[in-house]
């Protein structure tokens, strides 16, 4: 029969430290179960942080310019442009005499904060393309269809944009 503290006995059967046995019951007691080792706390990425209100809005021209030109979004080619673009930026700002903050990367990095936009990946001739979200197709092809709508009636309405809603008065 073991002897000693209870959780002395648990660190002897289940071959855990006493120090996590301890940290688990805390946890316990204040009634978060945490999975030791599985998820990180989340944590600000600093490549995302590079991505500002102007970034964002730039990538999504930059894929809605690829459907323009009815050439598939590829991801390394939409992060390619992208980056020729940045670095075309920082050198115009060096000729300024600015020194600008280098723009880091990767195209993991880049993925995540595609989808965490508003778009989602496919497959188009077994090749990852960037595709738009059906939710945010369909409210754009409501609008079109209202724009038309309003445009091809007898007595068409003023359109007046605010912002980045559309009114009718």
């Amino acid at each position: 029969m073991l002897e000693g503290r209870p959780i002395e006995k648990a660190s002897v059967v289940t071959g855990i430290s006493e120090h996590k046995i301890l940290e688990i019951n805390s946890n316990q007691k204040q009634d978060k179960l945490l999975t030791p080792g599985r998820r990180r706390p989340n944590q600000k990425c600093p490549v995302m942080s590079q991505f500002d209100s102007f970034r964002v809005d730039h990538v999504k021209r930059l894929v809605q310019s690829f459907y323009d030109r009815n050439d598939p979004p590829l991801i390394e080619n939409v992060f390619e442009k992208l980056k020729q673009e940045i670095q075309g930026e920082e050198e115009a700002l060096r000729r300024q005499g600015i020194t600008p903050k280098p723009f880091k990367c990767s195209t993991r990095s880049f993925r995540r904060f595609i989808k965490s936009i508003g778009f989602k990946y496919g497959n188009i001739n077994m090749r990852d393309v960037i595709l738009m979200r059906d939710d945010i197709v369909s409210k754009r092809f409501k609008y079109i269809e209202a724009l038309r709508t309003n445009r091809n009636s007898d007595n068409p309405l003023p359109i007046i944009y605010t912002g980045w809603l559309v009114e009718r008065v």
